[in-house]
């Protein structure tokens, strides 16, 4: 670990040249210098890289600013590419070159810490050695390290935030009181979060606030990360590999570091503008939702662990041909696929494939699926084999004009018979009436098929409030979950819980703009209880 309370005094030591004197931030400077290096599209990510570099954390190490020399020869044009060098002579030096090979950044590591150079300046951080670390582990740490870097965080706030700083101040000090290792940050309208936070820190919640960037040197204990709904162009290559769970939906991210944490399990990027996903995604990845972006194509090869993948709403034409074995639930509804895998994983439970251009189905779909829908596509045939498992198959709003041979004699493996739902095809008089005279027979055990809603009651299950809450609100903490049952106690609460699953089954749904707007209104009725009164009576 290196200690930052060691710059100061080294830099009293530091060569200023005349040109330094100027008080341009050394980012800026190198910055005007390589900008060329980088395309639009790489302008940003190349920038958070530079200001990594011109400012390294105390904890940085030779491999994290490797990383980030690697990622800036990534994002350069090729011509570019040589003038960001790494590892030197096989040591641990690295230098950045302008355009007329003059070197404008260089950080040298030795035994005893690292220096920065550049713009005429020199700073050399020194590593604390453990004892040293250990005699400082109380008290001091946390006044130095803490307390000087907040109380600036908060000077620098514009002076609508500055109250939203303190308060978020005040929270990571208990955190560091008691010993927490939660910090919630969320609804605060913060524009950035300090560079440290305390180091016990496993969850950190920052959904709802107006963040434009992730710090590029989280703690390395982090395990959970919330920031949803904020305004996130991108994601630090930086970020700790301990991370298992990250959420970052609703934001403006429009690509993704090759590199992610390598304990990542789940991922959430739900809303953004994502238009390809990385070649190599940790292999640790178990849950992948990337729902309602602009990805275009798959990686050929997914994590093998993955289990549960939702791709829905973005713009593919086609699935990799081999998707991971253990895969259980595949949403890729609302693209523009025209076939499916010759080959699905052998453990699926539930496809939806909805809204596209499929015009045919594998004659062999995974016995274990439960729930499978290909509605609005182009079918003209189902299977003769239809899965063992199948509970319910909705197929409406397609070009089917026959139904398989074998369906009436077809004996799902379900408690209830399997359900069928055909509606809005262009069937003969005749095909419907021989199968509705088949279902009427007193014998007959088959599938329940649907060619319009009368033909038998869908009665709409009313769920418990809290949970049609949550199918708006995807980030809800425990207490606010707690919160909203209570609300389940109101008069009128159930009418309203049914009101908003039907708004879900409404075309506005797929507006993202839309959902916002309903996320937005619910968390001020949780905080306005003559609204939600109001509210629930017009529900009725």
């Amino acid at each position: 670990m290196f200690n930052i309370t060691n710059i100061q005094s080294t830099a009293r030591h530091q060569s200023i040249s005349n040109e330094a004197s100027t008080e341009v931030p050394l980012k800026e400077e190198i910055w005007n210098k390589i900008s060329a290096f980088f395309s639009s599209e790489h302008q940003v990510e190349a920038q958070n890289c530079i200001a990594y570099l011109c400012h390294p954390p105390e904890t940085a190490s030779p491999e994290e600013i490797k990383s980030k020399f690697e990622c800036l020869r990534m994002l350069a044009f090729p011509a570019y590419a040589d003038n960001i060098q790494y590892s030197r002579g096989g040591a641990d030096q690295y230098c950045i070159l302008s355009e007329n090979s003059q070197e404008i950044l260089s950080i040298v590591f030795n035994t005893e810490g690292y220096t920065v150079e550049g713009g005429g300046k020199s700073v050399t951080y020194t590593r604390v050695t453990e004892s040293e670390q250990a005699s400082s582990a109380s008290g001091s740490k946390d006044a130095v390290n803490y307390e000087l870097i907040w109380s600036e965080w908060v000077k620098e706030a514009p002076a609508k935030e500055a109250a939203n700083r303190e308060e978020a101040v005040q929270r990571m000090r208990d955190c560091l009181k008691n010993n927490k290792t939660e910090l919630r940050l969320k609804i605060l309208g913060l524009t950035t979060i300090p560079a440290y936070i305390p180091e016990q820190i496993t969850t950190l919640i920052l959904d709802n606030n107006e963040l434009k960037s992730l710090p590029e040197n989280l703690q390395g204990n982090i395990k959970t990360l919330y920031a949803n709904s904020n305004q996130l162009t991108s994601i630090p290559a930086t970020l700790p590999d301990t991370i298992q769970e990250m959420e970052l939906s609703i934001n403006r991210i429009t690509e993704l570091p090759e590199r992610l944490p390598s304990a990542l399990q789940s991922l959430d990027l739900f809303h953004n503008k994502i238009s390809c996903l990385p070649e190599n995604l940790p292999e640790e990845l178990r849950y992948l939702s990337v729902y309602d972006n602009s990805i275009r194509t798959l990686p050929a090869h997914l994590p093998s662990g993955i289990t549960h993948l939702n791709v829905q709403s973005n713009s593919l034409t086609a699935l990799p041909e081999t998707l991971p074995p253990g895969l259980k639930t595949l949403e890729a509804g609302e693209n523009a696929l025209t076939s499916l895998p010759a080959s699905l994983p052998p453990e699926l439970q539930v496809l939806d494939v909805s809204k596209n251009q499929i015009t045919v189905l594998p004659e062999t779909l995974p016995p274990t699926i439960t729930t499978l829908d290909v509605s609005r596509n182009a079918l003209t045939n189902l299977p003769e084999n239809l899965p063992a498992a199948l509970q319910i198959m909705q197929a409406s709003r397609n070009n089917l004009v026959r139904l398989p041979e074998s369906l009436p004699h077809f004996r799902g493996e379900g408690p209830q018979p399997t359900r069928i739902i055909v509606e809005y095809n262009p069937f003969s008089e005749r095909t419907i009436q021989n199968m509705q005279r088949l279902m009427s027979s007193v014998d007959y055990q088959g599938p329940r098929v649907l060619f319009a809603m009368g033909d038998f009651s869908i009665v709409r299950v009313t769920r418990p409030l809290h949970q049609a809450v949550q199918g708006w609100l995807t980030s809800l903490e425990e207490e606010d979950v707690n919160q909203w049952r209570a609300f389940e106690a109101e008069a009128n609460a159930a009418a309203f819980s049914g009101f908003l699953d039907y708004l879900g089954d409404t075309q506005n749904t797929r507006h993202p703009d839309f959902k916002e707007q309903v996320s937005a209104w619910l968390m001020r009725l949780a905080e306005d209880s003559a609204l939600r009164e109001t509210v629930f009576i017009i529900a009725m």
